[in-house]
This record gives structure tokens, C-alpha cells and sequence, in this order.
């Protein structure tokens, strides 16, 4: 029996169509680099590919491609050459119309492509610029680790803000973590979809007013979070675990919401590791009770605001259980 190659060319597009959303995001990245020709193709055959991207800023750079199920099934490093060892046997990988670069393809339980650059910056953009191209609308989720960019997050928040209509969910992380840098990194990130801040700021503080304007925010250690910092957010959503602000001081912030702070939050939930006092939160606030653990009242622009809390049991059998209050506003 006499094996042939079969052309791509040669199948139908819906054909095509159904070959292409068979293979994975890094497969069709490496298949495009062949030509012009396959590359007019799958755009004109997938139309609604829309890749799901997660860019890890970390010790390397790394720009990995994840399923609907958000599992990541393929990953090219953006490495310096410096990194480059004499164990490494790769082979010059194209990047787009001009650009070649020496990679080396590793087909482990995740597939892997290394590409080394001379400067991984122009790397990045190389690639990413390669990626809006060939998927056309592609969905990235970057994490930056604040701790490996004490210096040089300017030009990286400068990016982000150039692909913003691109972005989905912008993650900060570290431990130690300057307050100066977050601050910096959280007032001149725009027009994001979604933050969120994974950071433990440890000895440092962060000052009194800041201002965050995106759709979501999610801070997963909010130790440091006032009424101020609340008072001073530009955002629809708000999440914020590990608050550790009294009854009174909630009381506060909901005196300002009351009063018409914050016009653009529709949601809140603050979450406490101890019980709480709901009736110090609530006062003076002309809350009327509609069920158990859920009130009703009314803001100063005629909004109605809604809250609840829940409190529960903690994993620990001597542990403060944990107690989340959540706030809606119905909003137009």
C-alpha cells in the first residue's frame, strides 16, 4: 500500500475548519509559521477561534495557551540566549514574516517550546504581536510577580494598557511586595476587565487614598484595606478576602455608600475570619430586615442596596469561623 501526503489545501474548509479546532493553540502557532498561504487559510476557515492566553511574568517570561477548561495544554518560554546551553539541540523556529529565532521543542506531559532572544522584551511583543495576528482576538491573562519586578513593571503596565481591549484578568503577586510599586502598578493600570491582587505587603503600608478603575477587583489578603481605600475604588465589583477593618469601621464605609460614594459599585463582598456584630455594621442605616441575615435600605440617590451575611463554621476545630457580608446596589 502506497502511503501519500495529503495537502492541507486539498480538504474542504468546513474540513479544514473541524482539522484545525482539533489541534491545540501551540500546534496551530507552529503550523501558521510555515507560510502566508496556511496562515490566510486557517483565518479565513476559523473565524471564531478564540484562544485563551495566560502570560506569566516571573523569573522567565512564559506565554501559555489554555483550554475552555482552563487547562493549560501548551507553553512558550521566552528565554535569554544567555540561558542557552550546549545540551539545548533546537533549530531556527519563525516568528512571524521575518523573524527567526533558536528554539527548542520539548514534547513532555506539557508541550513546550524555549525560544531564546537577545532581548526578551522584543521577544514577548514578537510573539504576542504574532498571536493577535493569527487568532485574531485572542483572550490574555497575565500575572505579574512583583517580587522579580521591583524595577522595570513600568514599561509592562505600558503594554498591557496598549492590548487592553485583549485582556481579561491582570493577577499581581509577591511576598513583601512595596506598597510604593503596587500603588504605582494599580493607578496606572486602564480599562482592564479584572484585577486581581494576590500580593502580602508584610512591613509596608499603602497610603490612604488609592484609586483603582476596572470592572472587577478581587484583593485575596486585604489586611490593609480602610474605608478610605473603599471610598476611593472606581469599580462595579469588588472582592476582598482577609479584611481585617471592626464592625465599626464597616459601619463607616457603608455610612459613605449610604451618603453616595463609590457610583459605580453594583457589588461588594467583604470577607472576615471572626464573627461579627451585624447590628454595630447596620447602624444607622435604616436597614429593614427581609429575611433572616438580609437587609434592605436606601442610598442617597434613591438606589436600593442590598446585604446579606453569611457566617461559617472554619475548617479548624478552635478556629473564628468566617463571616462574609455582601452588598448589591441595583443600579441601571
Amino acid at each position: 500500500m502506497v502511503i501519500r501526503n495529503i495537502k492541507l489545501y486539498a480538504f474542504p474548509s468546513l474540513a479544514r475548519e473541524v482539522i484545525f479546532k482539533q489541534m491545540d493553540g501551540l500546534s496551530i502557532f507552529d503550523l501558521l509559521q510555515l507560510s502566508k498561504k496556511v496562515k490566510r487559510m486557517f483565518k479565513s476557515d476559523c473565524r471564531s477561534y478564540n484562544q485563551k492566553i495566560a502570560i506569566v511574568f516571573g523569573e522567565n517570561i512564559s506565554v501559555s495557551f489554555v483550554s475552555q477548561a482552563n487547562e493549560e495544554i501548551g507553553k512558550i518560554e521566552i528565554l535569554s540566549e544567555t540561558e542557552l546551553s550546549d545540551f539545548d539541540v533546537g533549530y531556527p523556529q519563525r516568528i512571524g514574516e521575518t523573524l527567526e529565532v533558536y528554539s527548542v521543542r520539548r514534547e513532555t506531559f506539557l508541550p513546550t517550546l524555549k525560544t531564546f532572544w537577545k532581548d526578551t522584551w522584543m521577544g514577548l511583543q514578537s510573539v504576542c504581536k504574532e498571536l493577535i495576528q493569527t487568532f485574531q482576538t485572542p483572550i490574555f491573562n497575565i500575572k505579574i510577580d512583583l517580587d522579580e519586578y521591583k524595577e522595570g513593571y513600568e514599561p509592562i503596565i505600558s503594554w498591557i494598557n496598549g492590548v487592553a481591549g485583549l485582556v481579561g484578568d491582570v493577577q499581581f503577586s509577591g511576598f513583601q511586595v512595596e506598597s510604593s510599586i503596587l500603588t504605582w502598578c494599580l493607578e496606572n493600570l486602564k480599562t482592564t476587565t479584572s484585577i486581581t491582587v494576590s500580593t502580602f505587603l508584610g512591613q509596608y503600608v499603602m497610603p490612604t487614598v488609592i484609586h483603582v478603575n476596572t470592572h472587577k477587583l478581587m484583593i485575596s489578603d486585604g489586611k490593609w484595606v480602610t474605608p478610605n481605600h473603599l471610598k476611593s475604588l472606581e469599580c462595579a465589583e469588588v472582592r476582598i478576602k482577609k479584611v481585617s477593618m471592626s464592625d465599626a469601621t464597616m459601619s463607616q464605609f457603608l455610612q459613605y455608600l449610604k451618603r453616595g460614594s463609590n457610583p459605580n459599585l453594583k457589588f461588594l463582598s467583604l470577607e472576615v475570619e471572626r464573627n461579627v456584630a451585624i447590628e454595630v455594621i447596620m447602624s444607622e442605616l435604616n436597614a429593614v430586615t427581609r429575611q433572616k441575615g438580609e437587609w434592605t435600605f436606601s442610598l442617597s440617590t434613591g438606589h436600593k442596596c442590598s446585604l446579606t451575611c453569611h457566617t461559617e463554621a472554619n475548617a479548624y476545630p478552635y478556629g473564628d469561623p468566617d463571616t462574609r457580608i455582601e452588598i448589591s446596589i441595583e443600579r441601571k
